[in-house]
């Protein structure tokens, strides 16, 4: 009896290690299962994962401090140093946003903030004409000629055919009273483009700098062949009339120029003198009251000196309409002589230079 009752315990011991090794297969093989499907999968849970949770792009699109403008003086060296330093842009500006900022700046009158901006991006591009010629413009505006005159002699290194480099380069050398320097780059700028306005014009005030009055009147006679709007060749040719003492030719363009731009004094001013000197003393006045009214110093000068005068002139009245439409290029005081009567009396009137 005894031994039937230790066989049967010793089966069920088996039965139950029997059991426990089924279920320890069971397990194992659940687990193979689990871990065969997460590498059949790819470990796909990371990837979607990646896919909707991005790194975080808060520090892009966070506004960022408005930079601070450089000092504006006649050495721009400021400029130049903070267009060297990563820092003065903040973070990474792509180029062309750079220039686009730099546009809109010089176009908003910052010029300082422009300057900064195009000395990035000339220094990024150093390939590129346009970044040291708008830096040269911002910091010409700026009226840091030297360091314009660099920058656009920079863009002419780099295509030393560049238009507008060469015509704003003789502008700035004619704002440092170098007449004679500007000249080559006017004359190159015009064998290239013989139709340029823009060219011709510099070229009128070139001459007249150097004292070549009739091929500054002849210059500006091409601009106005090709354009006969253009104001300043319009005031600039008048103003040409009135110190060769030629004040009846003067009045049709300056007539024309003071029709296009109302709200210019200086234009104003030399209607006046032409007036004037014609004898019309109520109409040159008039012209100068609009000069003052426009902000012209010295018209105010000239309204009180003439006013008494101006009160008793019972001379013929000029037709401005008149003169401005009968303005042709190379015409002289025959073609107005029907609108200017009188003759001139003896006055002196200083032109305004421009």
């Amino acid at each position: 009896m005894k031994q039937q009752e230790a066989t049967g315990s010793s089966r069920r011991q088996r039965h139950i290690k029997f059991a426990e090794a089924g279920l320890a297969f069971v397990f194992a093989l659940a687990a193979v299962v689990l871990i065969g499907m997460k590498l059949a999968g790819g470990g796909g849970e990371a990837t979607v994962a990646s896919v909707a949770d991005p790194a975080p792009t808060v520090a892009l699109a966070e506004p960022q401090p408005e930079p601070e403008a450089a000092p504006v003086d006649d050495d721009a060296v400021v400029v130049a140093e903070a267009a060297e330093e990563p820092e003065a842009i903040g973070p990474f500006v792509p180029d062309h946003m750079l220039y686009a900022d730099g546009e809109a700046a010089y176009f908003a009158g910052d010029h300082s903030e422009a300057a900064r901006l195009f000395a990035a991006y000339a220094d990024r591009k150093p390939g590129n004409a346009w970044g040291p010629y708008m830096l040269g413009l911002a910091l010409w505006k700026q009226g840091a000629l030297e360091d314009a005159e660099d920058a656009f002699g920079r863009a002419l290194e780099i295509m030393p055919d560049h238009q507008k480099s060469r015509v704003n380069l003789a502008r700035v050398l004619l704002d440092q009273r170098r007449p004679a320097d500007a000249l080559p780059l006017v004359e190159a700028a015009l064998d290239s483009d013989p139709e340029s306005v823009e060219a011709w014009r510099v070229l009128g005030r070139v001459y007249h700098n150097l004292g070549r009055g009739d091929e500054a009147v002849d210059a500006y006679e091409q601009v106005l062949r090709r354009d006969d709007d253009d104001v300043w060749a319009l005031n600039n040719l008048g103003l040409l009339h009135i110190e060769a003492e030629r004040f009846a030719d003067a009045l049709a363009p300056l007539a024309r120029a003071a029709q296009l731009a109302a709200d210019q004094g200086r234009i104003r001013n030399n209607l006046g003198v032409a007036l004037e000197r014609t004898g019309h003393l109520r109409d040159a006045a008039e012209a100068y009251a609009l000069a003052a009214d426009a902000g012209h110093a010295l018209a105010g000068d000239s309204l009180e000196r003439l006013a008494p005068l101006a009160e008793a002139d019972t001379g013929a009245r000029a037709d401005l309409v008149a003169l401005a439409a009968s303005f042709a290029p190379g015409e002289t005081t025959d073609t107005v002589a029907e609108a200017v009567e009188a003759e001139a009396p003896d006055t002196s009137v200083a032109a305004v230079t421009e």
